[in-house]
């Protein structure tokens, strides 16, 4: 049971990874973005997103193996 608990918020946080690279993919590529006037900020925050849940996912391959 605790491997499959630990196992969905790996998956989760995995998710939420590739989520945080679609967005600065985003940010990185759009054109004239009104709603973020601070462009570097709305991807600085993807990445502290992405290294969050990559903290999260590494951590709980160490509590498996």
């Amino acid at each position: 049971m605790r491997n499959k608990i630990l196992s969905a918020i790996q998956q989760k946080h995995r998710a939420k990874m590739e989520e945080a690279l679609v967005n600065i993919d985003i940010y990185e590529n759009a054109v004239g973005i009104g709603e973020h006037p601070d462009l570097v900020g709305a991807v600085e925050e993807q990445v502290e997103k992405y290294v969050h849940s990559q903290e999260i996912v590494t951590a709980i391959d160490e509590i498996l193996s």
